[in-house]
């Protein structure tokens, strides 16, 4: 879940435990609470990093899938 103040737009790309780009979307004109769920069903058990880039910032969060 994330919150955000003002209207933008967001990229959110997944990342395996070696770096490679598992999963990519965008978010257009996003404002207020925004959740999106992700299905990482066919990638084995791990560790993934979900990074959430928008109005210039960067957020990354670690996604353990068990």
């Amino acid at each position: 879940d994330l919150q955000v103040t003002t209207w933008v737009d967001l990229e959110l790309t997944i990342f395996d435990g070696l770096g490679r780009v598992v999963h990519t979307s965008k978010a257009d004109e996003v404002k207020g609470h925004f959740r999106e769920e992700f299905d990482l069903s066919r990638q084995a058990a791990g560790i993934y990093f979900l990074r959430i880039d928008g109005e210039g910032k960067t957020i990354t969060r670690k996604i353990v899938k068990e």
